[in-house]
Protein backbone atom coordinates (compact mmCIF):
# COMPACT_ATOMS: atom_id res chain seq x y z
CA UNK A 1 0.00 0.00 0.00
CA UNK A 2 1.27 3.36 -0.65
CA UNK A 3 0.53 5.97 2.03
CA UNK A 4 0.91 9.59 2.29
CA UNK A 5 3.73 9.44 4.45
CA UNK A 6 5.78 8.00 1.70
CA UNK A 7 4.83 10.34 -1.06
CA UNK A 8 6.15 13.04 1.41
CA UNK A 9 9.36 11.45 1.75
CA UNK A 10 9.56 11.39 -1.97
CA UNK A 11 11.69 14.58 -3.40
CA UNK A 12 12.74 16.59 -6.48
CA UNK A 13 16.44 15.54 -7.52
CA UNK A 14 16.19 12.28 -5.72
CA UNK A 15 17.98 8.99 -7.50
CA UNK A 16 16.07 6.24 -8.68
CA UNK A 17 17.84 4.06 -6.12
CA UNK A 18 16.02 6.40 -3.11
CA UNK A 19 12.78 6.62 -4.93
CA UNK A 20 13.24 2.42 -4.41
CA UNK A 21 13.95 3.09 -0.58
CA UNK A 22 10.82 4.48 -0.10
CA UNK A 23 8.38 3.14 -2.65
CA UNK A 24 9.70 0.04 -3.24
CA UNK A 25 10.45 -1.31 -7.29
CA UNK A 26 7.82 0.19 -9.64
CA UNK A 27 5.42 -2.00 -10.60
CA UNK A 28 4.78 -0.81 -14.12
CA UNK A 29 7.54 1.12 -16.08
CA UNK A 30 6.67 2.99 -19.43
CA UNK A 31 8.01 1.15 -22.36
CA UNK A 32 7.79 4.48 -24.81
CA UNK A 33 8.87 6.44 -21.85
CA UNK A 34 11.88 4.61 -19.82
CA UNK A 35 12.57 8.02 -17.44
CA UNK A 36 8.82 6.74 -16.04
CA UNK A 37 7.72 4.76 -12.99
CA UNK A 38 4.28 3.93 -12.15
CA UNK A 39 2.97 2.65 -8.76
CA UNK A 40 -0.61 1.79 -8.71
CA UNK A 41 -2.57 0.35 -5.71
CA UNK A 42 -6.63 -0.62 -5.73
CA UNK A 43 -8.90 -2.47 -3.27
CA UNK A 44 -11.97 -3.95 -4.29
CA UNK A 45 -14.75 -4.66 -2.22
CA UNK A 46 -17.86 -6.22 -4.10
CA UNK A 47 -18.27 -4.77 -7.78
CA UNK A 48 -17.06 -1.19 -6.34
CA UNK A 49 -13.32 -0.37 -5.65
CA UNK A 50 -12.85 0.76 -2.74
CA UNK A 51 -9.13 2.42 -2.44
CA UNK A 52 -7.14 3.50 -5.50
CA UNK A 53 -3.84 4.60 -5.25
CA UNK A 54 -1.43 5.72 -8.61
CA UNK A 55 1.76 7.73 -8.18
CA UNK A 56 3.59 8.30 -11.37
CA UNK A 57 7.55 9.53 -10.87
CA UNK A 58 9.29 11.01 -13.48
CA UNK A 59 12.96 11.04 -14.09
CA UNK A 60 15.33 13.45 -15.94
CA UNK A 61 18.71 12.74 -16.07
CA UNK A 62 18.48 10.28 -13.29
CA UNK A 63 17.28 12.38 -10.82
CA UNK A 64 13.37 13.12 -9.51
CA UNK A 65 11.50 15.38 -12.10
CA UNK A 66 8.35 15.59 -11.16
CA UNK A 67 6.26 13.46 -9.06
CA UNK A 68 2.25 12.89 -9.80
CA UNK A 69 0.14 11.47 -6.93
CA UNK A 70 -3.62 10.40 -7.09
CA UNK A 71 -5.13 9.25 -3.79
CA UNK A 72 -8.81 7.63 -3.75
CA UNK A 73 -10.48 6.56 -0.49
CA UNK A 74 -14.33 5.90 0.25
CA UNK A 75 -15.55 4.63 3.45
Amino acid sequence: VITQEQIEKLKLGMTPEQVVLILGSPVLTNTFKNNQWNYVYSLQKGPYIKTYRKVIVTFNRGRVAKIDAVFRDKS
